[in-house]
């Protein structure tokens, strides 16, 4: 559904990036979710789904970013 929602011009490139993180988070889960009964480890558990760059880093970009342009988004990134 993010994908579906239009970013203002200003924020655009950060929508996107976000977009594209959370959307490798989800796959990362899937595919760790579909492995499941391979996991033997929490370490195995962590290393299928942490691997996506820093979600947390590129969501506080888009907050700041939308700071930035004078608009308004909490997305509780922290």
């Amino acid at each position: 559904q993010l994908e579906s929602l239009e970013a203002p011009s200003e924020v655009a490139d950060a929508h996107d990036a976000f977009v594209a993180v959370a959307k490798q988070r989800v796959e990362q889960w899937v595919s760790a979710a579909d492995r499941a009964s391979e996991i033997e480890s929490l370490d195995e558990l962590v290393a299928a789904t942490l691997k996506t760059p820093d979600f947390t880093g590129t969501c506080m970009a888009l907050e700041q970013t939308v700071d930035d342009n004078g608009l308004r988004l909490d997305m509780d990134c922290d």
